[in-house]
């Protein structure tokens, strides 16, 4: 029976448990772009995937905040904000090759939609600048909204904003993002949203998804230990909102999820560096592979093309990580 006065310790010298479940979520991104669950007719199954569907990039956002602010001292000083400034410069870098990586993909999407090569120009630009993906690129959003969130942040905190406001900004500019979603539903302001929507075709981006989970991250790092009772009771909150499918309700279970994975530890695994480098193999690679086998092979979304995509990205990540050291892979995917 779990002591509710207990605590979960986040500090850790290691975190091995998280390097293990950045693989598993990188694996679950994966089925989200091949869809395991159309081979299936349950509707109860289609929403449990849709639910884990929910949480992974969330994940990758807080992961992404805790590590990257377990070493930025705070209040921000001149090295932390060096230090923030080169983790920017590191995720625009990985944003610009992969974007280039992905770009013959990009040209022939453009292609078969009919699109003039000037306004594909242009629409790639907005793409780039203010998307985040292009055909068949859908994964690389996540690095420009990450590069938009920690942007924020890093201009908050020079501002003396305290983790705790930057968090509770964060929720709010959540939460407007829901509204932006209401709206546009139910063509509430509508000359206003569409503007919006226009421009930026979403709310999922660095604004509205990747500033509040990477501030979650944040605010995780900030913090030793939490008590167990606590996380339990976000859980539950997290599960009942999930139930009544409520706005942000992913937020709490992603929190507890996250909470719990960094504060257990892995005994007797080593190696746990090459669980964090595959899981950048798969979730940057998975996309190639999933434009091969549908374009040549005309598979569909389903249980084999998700097996196959995520054999191939594992065989390739085994396959790289032999080379780890070399330029070429650090360039790729450090």
């Amino acid at each position: 029976m779990i002591d509710a006065s207990m605590e979960l310790i986040l500090v850790q010298k290691e975190y091995r448990s998280l390097d293990v479940m950045k693989l598993v979520m990188a694996v679950v991104v994966v089925a989200i772009h091949t869809r395991p669950e159309m081979s299936f007719s349950s509707a109860f199954i289609r929403r449990f995937f849709e639910i884990i569907y929910s949480l992974a990039v969330p994940f990758f956002f807080m992961g992404s905040g805790f590590l990257l602010f377990r070493k930025v001292e705070l209040p921000l000083n001149v090295n932390g904000s060096k230090r923030i400034l080169g983790y920017l410069f590191r995720i625009c870098r990985l944003y610009l090759l992969w974007t280039v990586i992905y770009l013959p993909l990009t040209i022939y999407g453009f292609y078969i939609d009919g699109v003039p090569p000037l306004k594909a120009l242009a629409a790639f630009a907005r793409n780039v600048l203010l998307i985040g993906e292009n055909y068949l690129s859908w994964p690389l959003w996540y690095l420009l909204a990450l590069i938009v969130a920690v942007g924020i942040i890093h201009v908050l905190l020079k501002l003396k904003v305290s983790s705790v406001w930057v968090l509770i900004f964060s929720v709010l500019m959540a939460c407007v993002g829901v509204g932006l979603d209401y709206c546009h539903e139910k063509s509430i302001m509508n000359p206003i949203i569409e503007i919006y929507f226009s421009i930026f075709l979403k709310t999922r981006n660095g604004f509205f998804v990747g500033f509040l989970y990477v501030a979650l991250g944040m605010f995780c790092a900030t913090i030793e230990r939490i008590q167990i009772k606590f996380v339990l009771l976000l859980f539950m909150i997290g599960c009942v909102a999930e139930c009544l499918k409520l706005p942000l309700s992913n937020a709490f279970i992603v929190f507890t999820l996250f909470v719990a994975t960094v504060s257990f530890q892995v005994n007797g695994l080593s190696g746990s560096s090459n669980f964090r480098l595959m899981s950048s193999i798969v979730y940057f690679c998975h996309m190639l592979f999933v434009a091969m086998l549908k374009l040549l092979c005309g598979m569909n979304p389903s249980c084999k093309l998700f097996l196959m995509v995520a054999m191939l990205s594992l065989l390739t990540g085994l396959c790289i990580i032999r080379n780890k050291e070399t330029r070429f892979v650090k360039f790729l995917f450090k």
